[in-house]
């Protein structure tokens, strides 16, 4: 086994929930060759990265920052207004009209939201890189959509 799917796996490991959110975010970001991934969590009017793994220059993409919901990727997917999977932030007139995409330098972008069991949406699982990508595909959406299942399972598991 992989380190990843072990400290996953494993029943009887010392890793938090967190630690375990922040690797399925490398495994992500990695597989994905993405250079941002992060998990978020909407309270109130704000998108908040609960979990993030930000090995880029740009840093306003930490854990506890936020920004009003309604300005947010996030938002848009989870309204359905804005495809899961944008290559080009650029050609795409909704994402290169709102100012996050400058301020976070974003060239292309998958993200899908996070449902709670009780039907709650929690947040988002995304992932982010600076320039375009024409290869993100829905292959790609698939894997997300799978690992961020395994996300929710855990974040179900900090909230009891």
């Amino acid at each position: 086994m992989d380190e990843f799917t072990n400290l996953l796996v494993e029943q009887h490991n010392n890793a938090s929930i967190k630690a375990k959110l922040a690797n399925l975010l490398t495994l992500v970001r990695k597989h994905l060759d993405m250079d941002v991934a992060f998990i978020s969590e909407f309270i109130n009017d704000e998108r908040v990265f609960k979990v993030v793994d930000n090995p880029s220059e740009n840093q306003i993409v930490k854990v506890g920052n936020a920004d009003p919901i309604n300005e947010t990727y996030c938002q848009q997917i989870t309204d359905n207004k804005l495809s899961p999977i944008i290559t080009n932030t650029k050609a795409n007139p909704i994402t290169k009209a709102m100012p996050v995409t400058k301020k976070l330098g974003i060239g292309a972008y998958i993200g899908v939201p996070i449902n709670l069991s009780n039907g709650k949406l929690y947040g988002t699982f995304c992932c982010y890189k600076s320039h375009h990508d024409e290869s993100l595909n829905e292959r790609d959406l698939s894997f997300l959509n799978i690992i961020s299942e395994i996300a929710t399972g855990l974040i179900e598991k900090s909230l009891d």
